[in-house]
């Protein structure tokens, strides 16, 4: 397996920038995965929009991986419409994510016939799409079409933090799992994704609820380093 980078999802107020670079300079593999929704903006797991400027002007010079996690309307609007309106509300930290990730929530969304060519216009982005049962067949559309570097995140949990009884087998060329990793099970879940997807497939982990305080107010650094610790020897440098 290739583990090439493991995602922190959920960075939010409770953390400096600072302290994110501090962990991305020991682990320069780690992701941070930014949440954003019009609705929830400044509540735990999703950013006040200071925080995120302020993000834009200590951290867009570095090397540090990101990527913007869409929720909602954000999603709805791109997929079934076909308008980034997400982009043209963030123009300034726009070009610091490498990777877009679209959270579908296990809800089935219709696609517009112009999103296929809009998220080609953005070649030089990563696309993460929901494998959740209720969209594969646009995520497959994609792949099967390789007109958008589109990636499937198998995460069956809809981002509830349950590990699954079975690891579903690698989708294309590169795939990610999620659904409940965390400091107490990441090196044993790790092998049992190992054992599904092969020696040779390119693959990354995404974890949210499991890197946070016990009562979902923080981002807990304690468990992030913990995870991150026994993630580095599965790492391909």
């Amino acid at each position: 397996m290739n583990l090439d980078r493991v995602t922190i999802t959920g960075a939010d107020d409770s953390i400096a920038p600072r302290g994110m670079r501090a962990i991305s300079e020991r682990y320069p593999w780690v992701e941070w995965g930014i949440l954003f929704s019009f609705k929830r903006q400044g509540q735990p797991r999703f950013p006040s929009i200071q925080w995120i400027a302020n993000m834009v002007v200590e951290l867009s010079e570095t090397d540090m991986r990101f990527s913007a996690h869409l929720c909602g309307s954000w999603v709805g609007d791109l997929v079934k419409s076909a308008k980034f309106e997400f982009k043209d509300a963030f123009p300034r930290v726009w070009p610091i994510f490498q990777r877009i990730q679209l959270n579908f929530h296990g809800q089935y969304h219709k696609a517009h016939d112009n999103f296929m060519p809009l998220l080609h216009q953005y070649g030089t982005k990563d696309w993460i799409f929901q494998h959740d049962d209720q969209n594969d067949g646009l995520i497959q559309h994609f792949i099967d079409q390789k007109k958008a570097r589109v990636y499937p995140l198998f995460d069956m949990s809809g981002g509830a933090g349950i590990v699954p009884p079975v690891w579903p087998k690698a989708l294309g060329e590169y795939c990610g799992y999620a659904g409940g990793l965390g400091p107490d099970n990441v090196n044993e879940e790790l092998s049992r994704i190992s054992a599904v997807v092969g020696h040779h497939q390119r693959v990354w982990i995404d974890m949210e609820t499991r890197v946070r305080s016990d009562d979902d107010k923080q981002l807990s650094i304690g468990r992030v380093l913990k995870v991150l610790e026994q993630c580095a020897p599965w790492v391909t440098r």
